[in-house]
């Protein structure tokens, strides 16, 4: 077999091809920025989208952006009380989501090995503490922590009555003591979440941010300053809050997950993680669709689920209509409405 012959064998069958890296096709990725189209372009009913955009600005949430994006394409944005496309918010709880993504990129670079491992293992400043006596912490698992199922006592809302005054939050999480086995009970504890960007800085050896910035922001396009993600003592970045995206970065974390994980021909986050983060593996209670790896799942859109912040913060992902809607409020006026996107937004795409 001639020399270049053999070359084209192994072009043809031995290096692996783009498309099957990633097979995510589109006709252009939002790298660089968002292209936009009208909503009758992408087979959404213009009527119902702008009614939904109105609304937003009259709600006690007090809105700051709204953004919809469909098959790629924004066909809808709007900023309200001074906000626009440069402003950065405040994501709250669907910081955890972005944690989780990480935990996922962690174990797709062997960093991490799988979501089963033992938690404590991580924290051998902890191991040697009297409150560690409690067999059940040594079954707390990286899964635990993903679905809110660690068992540690946590009640959302006081962190401060554990973490004031800390030195070392990881530490005084693990402190807390034992409610239920790990695995057996629904609890929601930015705890769990801290405990995970914890894990993923002591194996990347870096920063949360940095880590992102190198294998999640900077792959879809975007670099986040340090200073956008707040930490805990030790200079850890927040897992449960803190980090401050705008509504176009937060919309290409939201499109990498409704690409299952692929960007432009990269596997950014690996497909099998993409899908276990929204299958149901937790019950928050009623009123829930279930919860993934901090994910919240679709109540009302079937096989739709979101990272969710307080005060109306959303990452809100719907395959079956190949759309993404982003929300962002003011953390501290105590609304979380949603009832447009509901109502006006989903109905409209057809």
């Amino acid at each position: 077999m001639s020399r270049v012959l053999c070359l084209f064998v192994f072009l043809l069958l031995g290096a692996p091809a783009r498309s099957q890296q990633c097979p995510i096709v589109r006709d252009y990725w939002p790298t660089n920025g968002w292209r936009h189209a009208s909503p009758a372009a992408e087979n959404v009913d213009s009527a119902m989208v702008d009614s939904a955009l109105t609304l937003f600005a009259t709600l006690p949430a007090n809105v700051y952006s709204a953004m919809v994006v469909r098959h790629g394409y924004v066909i809808g944005e709007r900023y309200y009380h001074g906000k626009d496309s440069t402003s950065r918010y405040e994501l709250r709880s669907a910081t955890k989501t972005i944690v989780s993504i990480l935990t996922g990129i962690a174990i797709d670079r062997k960093l991490l090995r799988n979501v089963d491992q033992p938690v404590v293992r991580f924290f051998p400043e902890f191991a040697s503490r009297s409150d560690s006596v409690d067999p059940r912490k040594a079954r707390i698992t990286i899964r635990s922590l993903l679905t809110m199922q660690s068992g540690l006592t946590w009640v959302e809302g006081h962190g401060n009555e554990y973490l004031g005054y800390q030195p070392n939050w990881p530490v005084a999480i693990l402190s807390q003591p034992m409610q239920a086995d790990p695995g057996s009970k629904f609890n929601y504890s930015s705890g769990n979440a801290h405990l995970l960007s914890s894990i993923v800085s002591r194996v990347s050896h870096e920063t949360t941010v940095a880590f992102a910035n190198e294998n999640l922001f900077q792959p879809i396009g975007f670099t986040l300053p340090l200073l956008e993600w707040s930490t805990d003592p030790q200079g850890v970045n927040a897992g449960g809050a803190g980090l401050n995206l705008t509504a176009s970065e937060m919309a290409k974390i939201g499109y990498l997950f409704l690409n299952n994980g692929c960007w432009d021909g990269k596997q950014v986050v690996s497909a099998k993680w993409v899908a276990d983060s929204h299958k149901n593996w937790s019950n928050p209670g009623k009123g829930s669709g279930g919860y993934g790896y901090l994910w919240w799942l679709s109540v009302t859109v079937p096989g739709a689920y979101a990272a969710e912040g307080h005060g109306g913060q959303y990452i809100f992902v719907d395959p079956t209509h190949d759309s993404i809607i982003i929300v962002t409020a003011e953390p501290n006026s105590g609304g979380d409405d949603f009832e447009p996107v509901r109502t006006l937004i989903n109905p409209a795409m057809h």
